[in-house]
């Protein structure tokens, strides 16, 4: 005797509408999924940062021309700011003047400079920072010769996060920062005329804030070959990338050990461990001794870029800062 019956999912009678071997196997799907969310899981706690800024932090100058000490004694008098002649960090000797100018004297009785160390991220446009710098030295600074400039992007995330996503080409990681504790809170990366340094800017400044930067630093043959006056030019063009040779990404690992051997799950535990104790560079650096890092651990990453690139916030702000103003 045919048992019969009415399927309540399509209402079709007997035992052929295949409904529940539809049902069968959506739940061993479901099955599957659960042991996978269960498993080793490793992710970033947090998406790319939705905040970030760059500014031109650093100008130092050598111009062709001297600058005679004693008009720029008078010039920073007239502008209400005493002249003050002292020593700094290097233990060398400097006129300080006013909104982070500062004038390089080498001997304390020198009395004419060629030197000026600037910080345009002290002024609201580059019409205000020229108008200032032509106000103390005249015309002869538009001519002066780029010896140095630091450009930053600051990401509100914090530090931790910062190193966790970052990872370093064609370029080593020479000296990292710690403190007592063991936490690490900066990295200088690269060597000799262009240098980056990521820090945790909130501990630099005593924030509350989440905030961390990227600063390069490009001095000699590595800074732009323009007079200030030209530099804008030189910053804002598609091909001016100098974190190139950085990558932020969010980390994501999916292993799962009903599909992966035992000793896959063991070396992607390894790795999560040293990701969030050193980074992704420290973590790729430690496993990479026989160069197999690519294809024991990384093919088994998820590496998202983060949507907003070091390059382009600074080119986006670089934009803003020389074209809001007067024009000169």
């Amino acid at each position: 005797m045919m048992i019969t019956y009415t399927c309540t999912m399509c209402g079709l009678k007997g035992p052929g509408c295949g409904c529940l071997d539809g049902v069968t196997a959506f739940f061993e799907i479901m099955l599957k999924a659960s042991q996978a969310v269960s498993s080793t899981k490793l992710a970033s706690n947090h998406v790319g940062p939705d905040r970030a800024e760059g500014c031109l932090d650093k100008l130092i100058l050598l111009s062709k021309v001297a600058v005679p000490r004693e008009n720029l004694e008078r010039r920073l008098a007239e502008s209400g700011v005493t002249p003050r002649v002292c020593t700094l960090k290097d233990r060398k000797w400097y006129l300080l003047g006013r909104d982070g100018v500062q004038f390089y004297l080498g001997h304390p009785e020198n009395t004419r400079i060629h030197k000026i160390i600037t910080r345009p991220s002290a002024f609201v446009s580059w019409d205000a920072y020229i108008k200032h710098l032509k106000d103390l030295c005249g015309d002869a600074a538009l001519s002066a010769k780029i010896q140095r400039i630091d450009l930053t992007v600051d990401y509100h995330t914090p530090f931790a996060n910062m190193l966790r996503c970052l990872d370093v080409t064609h370029k080593r990681i020479r000296t990292e920062y710690q403190e007592h504790s063991g936490i690490k809170t900066g990295l200088l990366i690269g060597a000799g005329a262009n240098k980056i340094v990521v820090y945790d800017k909130s501990k630099e400044r005593g924030e509350q804030l989440d905030r961390s930067r990227i600063e390069i630093q490009l001095s000699g043959n590595a800074a732009p070959k323009v007079t200030i006056d030209d530099l804008p030019r030189a910053l804002i063009v598609p091909e001016f990338r100098p974190f190139k040779s950085l990558r932020l990404s969010d980390v994501r690992i999916d292993v799962s050990a009903a599909t992966h051997p035992e000793a896959v799950v063991h070396r992607m535990a390894e790795f999560e461990t040293l990701w969030r104790h050193n980074g992704f560079y420290g973590a790729r650096k430690a496993l990479n001794g026989s160069r197999n890092f690519q294809r024991d651990v990384q093919q088994l990453l998820t590496l998202q870029r983060w949507s907003i690139e070091p390059d382009d916030v600074l080119r986006e702000s670089l934009n803003r800062f020389f074209n809001q103003g007067v024009s000169r």
